[in-house]
């Protein structure tokens, strides 16, 4: 009796706290965190364009996009520029990761929706990793929303919506090309 008694308190507690999947998601993350990685995205039909990626700690990222200053039809369809993004990502299972990101796109008078004020853009992504976690493929999808909306609220919708696009990426790993601590190149 006494052990069924522990048995349902720890079961207790363990439903209270939830079923455990943050646990899982944050602690099997740790060995994505403090590593860039290198993106290659495509959309359908389009050219492909590179971002960069650092995971940090607790479950948090941000990006660079290599056109994000505009003059990017080739790549998404229309020019617009953007901000650098930073968001949210979990694991969902061993190898797989999904990360949503937030940024702002800059007020650009050729696109209709963006002649006022600039709008929020999110992406969701979707990683596979292989390969000891140094390559991975995936997708993403992006949305824009008007200004001063809150994208992750289920009211507000977005005004544009980009394509599936295929992602490819790979680790960069640190490397040393010059050393900078010989003080003598400098005398």
């Amino acid at each position: 009796m006494q052990k069924q008694v522990i048995f349902f308190l720890f079961s207790l507690i363990y439903i209270v706290n939830g079923d455990g999947n943050n646990n899982y998601q944050y602690s099997n993350c740790k060995r994505f965190e403090n590593k860039v990685y290198q993106l290659n995205v495509t959309y359908p039909d389009k050219t492909t364009f590179y971002t960069s990626l650092r995971l940090l700690p607790n479950g948090l990222f941000d990006e660079i996009s290599s056109i994000a200053n505009g003059n990017n039809l080739a790549e998404l369809g229309t020019n617009f520029a953007f901000s650098n993004s930073n968001g949210y990502y979990k694991c969902l299972r061993k190898s797989d990761l999904r990360l949503t990101a937030f940024g702002y796109v800059y007020e650009t008078p050729s696109v209709s929706y963006l002649s006022d004020n600039g709008a929020v853009i999110i992406y969701d992504y979707y990683f596979n990793f292989y390969n000891n976690d140094k390559t991975f493929t995936g997708s993403v999808k992006y949305a824009i929303f008007k200004s001063g909306t809150n994208p992750f609220t289920t009211t507000d919708k977005p005004v544009s919506e980009g394509d599936i696009g295929t992602v490819q990426g790979q680790l960069l790993k640190f490397k040393k090309y010059y050393d900078l601590s010989d003080t003598t190149v400098y005398q």
